[in-house]
């Protein structure tokens, strides 16, 4: 991690507030010129600024993070963007944070969305990746310089 990337890290952490964004787009507004380790504070200080225990409805604000997290993580698959491993590697346990403030909505969400990937797959089932495609980008991308 490089020193300017470090110094953000930081500055998010410590000086940044952020109310729970009202839409996917706005959430990705957030994240937009940032890496993922980025993205992860952010969220961190969007849990930690807008906890349940404050009231003012944060539980059901939060259950749309969850939602707008698992669109992310998503859209960075479909997109192939490069730092694909690394969003999941980070967002990841976010999910499993927010999961525990509403655990029937994170499920339901879970189960929507592999719902719809396996409708994808009826209609589409030589479009989906190969495990060899994904192990090979994994290992591709642990070798990178």
């Amino acid at each position: 991690m490089g020193c300017c990337t470090h110094n953000a890290i930081l500055y998010i952490s410590f000086f940044c507030v952020f109310s729970v964004p009202t839409s996917y787009e706005e959430l990705r507004g957030h994240f937009r010129g940032r890496t993922p380790s980025e993205q992860a504070v952010i969220v961190e200080r969007i849990i930690k600024c807008n906890h349940p225990q404050f009231g003012n409805n944060n539980r059901e604000k939060l259950q749309s993070v969850f939602v707008y997290l698992l669109q992310h993580i998503n859209d960075s698959v479909v997109e192939e963007d490069e730092n694909c491993l690394e969003v999941f590697d980070q967002l990841t346990p976010l999910l499993y944070d927010l999961a525990h403030f509403s655990p029937q909505h994170a499920a339901n969400s879970v189960l929507s969305v592999i719902k719809e990937k396996y409708d994808e797959y009826k209609k589409h089932p030589r479009t989906c990746v190969s495990y060899e495609s994904v192990r090979r980008r994994r290992t591709h991308h642990l070798y990178d310089p």
